[in-house]
């Protein structure tokens, strides 16, 4: 019947709409990961002479960015070798999924209306595999975030001293 087509293109039109806002938004929040995920790479992976590595978000297909292996995650250690993430060492991936996880919840902070201490952040020791080099650029980074910038609030678990 007409009334049931009407019903159905109005219930289309809503569902498009509701996909146009997700698209809309996760692009808005990658454009802030991908150019903020290099800095923040290389605060983490600083050597004693200040040389970092570097890393770099992008997309394939940014219609359906969420579609499975459209999203390039490649992070380089220091003085290294592009190699697959796969092919890094547990502390080398263990900074590069932290670089991720802080750049994000900081896009998504400064999306809800600027840097507020609004995101809360739950780690467990996430230093476990790394060297004293970078169990220091991790606490220093934490503590930059949350007490300086006051980007987020950060609950951290370590055994290690350097962290906290």
């Amino acid at each position: 019947t007409r009334a049931r087509r009407v019903e159905v293109m109005s219930a289309k039109r809503k569902m498009d709409g509701i996909a146009d806002k997700r698209r809309d938004r996760f692009n808005q929040l990658f454009e802030l990961v991908s150019r903020d995920i290099d800095g923040v790479y290389r605060a983490l992976t600083a050597s004693a002479d200040g040389v970092g590595g570097e890393a770099m978000l992008t997309c394939e297909d940014t219609e359906e960015p969420w579609a499975p292996g459209c999203l390039n995650y490649t992070p380089t250690p220091p003085l290294g070798q592009f190699r697959e993430i796969t092919q890094l060492s547990g502390g080398q991936r263990a900074v590069s999924s932290l670089a991720l996880l802080l750049t994000t919840a900081c896009a998504s902070a400064s999306l809800k209306g600027g840097r507020t201490a609004g995101n809360l952040i739950v780690l467990d020791e996430v230093d476990a595999a790394l060297d004293r080099v970078h169990v220091a650029n991790v606490g220093r980074y934490l503590r930059t975030l949350s007490v300086e910038q006051k980007a987020c609030q950060i609950v951290c678990v370590s055994l290690t001293k350097g962290t906290y």
